[in-house]
């Protein structure tokens, strides 16, 4: 982690011919030193092995190029005069990419006849230069690590321990501008705003430019894309996709508008004036979906041609809302290089995607999305030969726990405290860290903020949630009526709830039970008519409902808000009491079947 300049301008001259599976590129950065130290040697990431006809990189000032590893394209530049605090240099590359043929490893799929995809990133280094070291060229399979007598591939520092300065990638906060051309049926989408284009030599140029800093995370398309356009609020929302492929472009417009407004309220005002879906081809190694500021890309697969049942979540309105949370998550917000670092990116989004489709498709479809998450999570832990660690200490490795586990506790958390003060934690972690290049935000950042706005009565949760690997054993034993007078009846639930916390190896322990639960009245559809949360302080109870209707079933957390080790005893039907049991209930202690308070 020496201390390197970041990126303040971005700006590009490529020429792309998909035809030929080739493409020009020029480019220039504006480095400046943000810190507080001088700066002597400048690394470089760029793949030698990806591109042709590499043209020396040349800076603003004399250097000595005092390292090139070739095989993964890593320079270290030697300025002659150091860089100081405050000043700045520039940059300047050209290199053209040709795809010949195919190669054994490594294909060059970025440049294709309909469909390419150039990437410009802090951390991969395929296209555009890379500023510093890239941790992401290490080995990361401890075996392969061995091989080269290398230690073990080290977890991102404990929280206690982190270097708020270091962000979990380099990341930095440019102005972009570039002009792109391509063939003469093609289009061209980048990030920024759609400032000019025009024709010439019978080629296509498009001219893009940022009205606002950005990250330096900008994707370069052309294609011959159908598009679907409107106008919503201050934005420009499009989705460009491939003719055939139209089948799910309401679900991706509606997601995209619904997060849209969502960030808005409880985060910050979306800082950029577009919003854009880019659909890639299936081949792409670009991830299923990924954003970048005003633009994410898509692969065909995973949202495109999905196909889902209308009794079933729509799972491409919750992925486009997901995407497009990480403008907040991830983009305006970066995390501190630290344990922990996928509660804020991940996890949020998650909680932005399942939130949402709750909102939008109905309480019961929501209740089966969240419950096939917690399935996959429990399924999951058994197999995490890292050991499972809690949120707040979790491994960007184990992504089980950013995304299955994350789905469930947020909806835990906003369900107990109210979605408005989770919404007011949220959005005071983006007005304090938002855009910050001198400081990042650590996972217990936002652990605190989601003290200052639980109750005390509930801070156990927060615990229970995020510091802690926290299991339920909630199940009901039976449940009975009887009428007391006309249209009066009780309802007697026994039930059992037993707390465990479970350590990285799968040892669980049993924990002082001092926690409100949901106990439920339902119909034989499983909707409630009573729901609300009890205090449970042993592990059996009794608890009593005066009730002017006859329940079909009953249950403890029956739509499963907490997780549950086994998770088909939370519901059973509701009986007629006999007369000896009356009458046995009835001999108890007061305490075995005085109703239990509930919270409001």
């Amino acid at each position: 982690h020496a201390i390197q300049p970041t990126i303040i301008d971005i700006n590009l001259k490529v020429d792309l011919f998909p035809e030929e599976r080739t493409a020009n590129i020029e480019g220039e950065y504006i480095l400046f030193n943000n810190h507080k130290k001088f700066i002597k040697e400048v690394y470089v990431n760029l793949n030698d092995w990806n591109l042709s006809n590499l043209n020396p990189m040349e800076l603003d000032r004399t250097f000595t190029k005092k390292l090139h590893a070739d095989e993964f394209g890593f320079r270290i530049f030697e300025l002659n005069h150091i860089l100081q605090p405050g000043d700045t240099m520039t940059m300047s590359f050209k290199y053209d990419i040709i795809a010949n043929g195919f190669s054994e490893n490594q294909p060059k799929n970025e440049i294709v006849e309909n469909g390419t995809c150039l990437v410009l990133s802090s951390f991969i280094s395929r296209n555009f230069p890379v500023i510093g070291y890239n941790v992401n060229n290490e080995l990361l399979r401890d075996k392969y690590r061995k091989e080269f007598d290398l230690p073990d591939k080290a977890d991102a520092p404990k929280i206690s321990e982190a270097n708020r300065s270091l962000a979990i990638f380099d990341v930095s906060r440019p102005n972009y501008e570039g002009v792109i051309s391509t063939s003469s049926d093609q289009t061209v989408i980048s990030g920024g705003r759609l400032i000019n284009q025009w024709q010439e030599d019978n080629r296509n140029y498009f001219h893009f430019k940022t009205d606002t800093i950005i990250e330096n995370e900008i994707a370069i398309l052309s294609g011959r894309y159908e598009v679907a356009r409107e106008q919503y609020k201050d934005i420009n929302v499009e989705v460009y996709y491939y003719y055939k492929h139209n089948y799910n472009i309401t679900s991706i417009l509606d997601g995209l508008k619904d997060s849209y407004d969502y960030g808005n309220k409880y985060f910050s005002e979306y800082p950029y004036k577009d919003l854009r879906i880019v659909e890639i081809p299936d081949y792409m190694t670009e991830g299923a979906a990924r954003h970048f500021p005003t633009t994410f890309i898509w692969v065909e697969s995973e949202g495109f041609i999905t196909r889902y049942e209308e009794s079933d979540i729509d799972i491409v309105y919750g992925i486009a809302a997901h995407e497009n949370a990480h403008h907040w998550w991830g983009g305006i917000v970066t995390p501190a290089f630290a344990e922990g670092a996928f509660m804020l990116t991940e996890t949020m989004a998650q909680y932005v995607m399942a939130t949402l489709t709750d909102k939008k498709f109905g309480k019961k479809i929501g209740r089966d999305y969240r419950k096939r998450e917690m399935v996959s999570y429990l399924r999951r832990r058994k197999h995490d030969t890292e050991g499972e660690k809690s949120l707040l200490e979790s491994s960007v490795r184990q992504s089980y726990l950013g995304y299955k586990k994350s789905t469930v506790t947020m909806y835990a958390l906003q369900d107990y405290i109210g979605e408005d003060s989770v919404g007011k934690a949220l959005g005071r972690i983006v007005e304090k860290y938002g855009f910050r290049l001198d400081t990042f935000a650590l996972a217990s950042d936002l652990i605190d903020e989601f003290y200052k706005v639980t109750p005390d009565s509930l801070k156990y949760l927060v615990d229970d949630l995020f510091l802690n690997i926290t299991l339920y054993e909630n199940k009901i034993n039976g449940a009975s009526y009887r009428k007391v007078k006309d249209d009066q009846y009780i309802i007697d639930l026994e039930v059992e709830t037993i707390k465990y916390y479970a350590d990285s190896a799968g040892n669980q322990t049993e924990a002082a039970l001092h926690d409100y639960i949901y106990v439920a009245l339902m119909d034989e559809e499983g909707e409630n008519w009573y729901y609300q949360k009890h205090l449970f302080t042993e592990n059996i109870s009794t608890v009593q409902i005066m009730t002017d209707q006859i329940p079909v079933q009953a249950g403890i957390d029956p739509y499963l808000v907490l997780i549950d080790r086994e998770m088909d005893n939370n519901v059973c039907e509701v009986k007629k009491a006999d007369d000896s049991l009356v009458s046995l209930l009835l001999k108890l202690p007061v305490k075995a079947i005085v109703q239990q308070s509930a919270t409001d």
